[in-house]
């Protein structure tokens, strides 16, 4: 005898609402989807079904039980700062998120790049209803920042001063300047590790 299985796909999409079954025959159950969610299985009642030789004599309504899925947002920020308001996750019904800028130290952002955009933007959401995993990465300028250069004598009588800019996080060899009557300094090898005022000595011994 040929029997009928009904299927309610609980907000997801099947390809047939229907499927006919021989008795005594191997069944395979059609399989649902559902954007941005997991197919847990068919279950009549609290009875699941999977796969099986049909054995029953009667028609059959199956349910779709579904799960929704998190989808993880991965930040690769650089040494940056990721902001404290940008989720790890997200899911399809989640209302429209828009990443925030992150911060890093002596850099200035440029954006977010990511699939299909590479060129650094800062106006980056995830509408609601996307799915799948998502990757940005921070793109940065470092910035220049300025140190005074005093010369001195080793009386501490001031000889001049100077200012270098440089990029932060650079290595930077600053050369002292010659100075009549004055016996000049090796040069200092300096890492621009500051964003305040920074003040480096050369000492002139006459």
């Amino acid at each position: 005898n040929e029997y009928t299985v009904t299927y309610d796909a609980a907000g997801g999409t099947v390809s047939s609402a229907t499927q006919t079954v021989t008795y005594d025959s191997n069944v395979e159950y059609l399989i649902p989807e559902r954007l941005g969610y997991a197919f847990l299985g068919w279950y009549e009642n609290t009875t699941k079904h999977e796969n099986e030789k049909w054995t029953r004599t009667s028609d059959l309504t199956l349910v779709a039980k579904w799960e929704i899925a998190n989808y993880t947002i991965n930040y690769e920020l650089a040494n940056g700062t990721n902001h404290a308001d940008n989720p790890a996750s997200y899911t399809v019904n989640d209302e429209t998120i828009t990443i925030k800028d992150p911060s890093r130290t002596g850099y200035t952002f440029l954006g977010w790049t990511y699939e299909g955009q590479t060129t650094p933007t800062k106006n980056v959401t995830i509408a609601k209803g996307s799915t799948g995993e998502k990757t940005y990465t921070a793109n940065w300028v470092a910035n220049g920042y300025e140190y005074n250069i005093i010369f001195k004598s080793s009386t501490g009588k001031e000889l001049g001063t100077t200012v270098v800019t440089a990029e932060f996080g650079s290595d930077v060899t600053i050369n002292a300047q010659p100075i009549n009557g004055y016996i000049t300094p090796d040069s200092q090898k300096i890492k621009w590790d500051s964003v305040e005022p920074k003040t480096i000595v050369f000492t002139y011994e006459p």
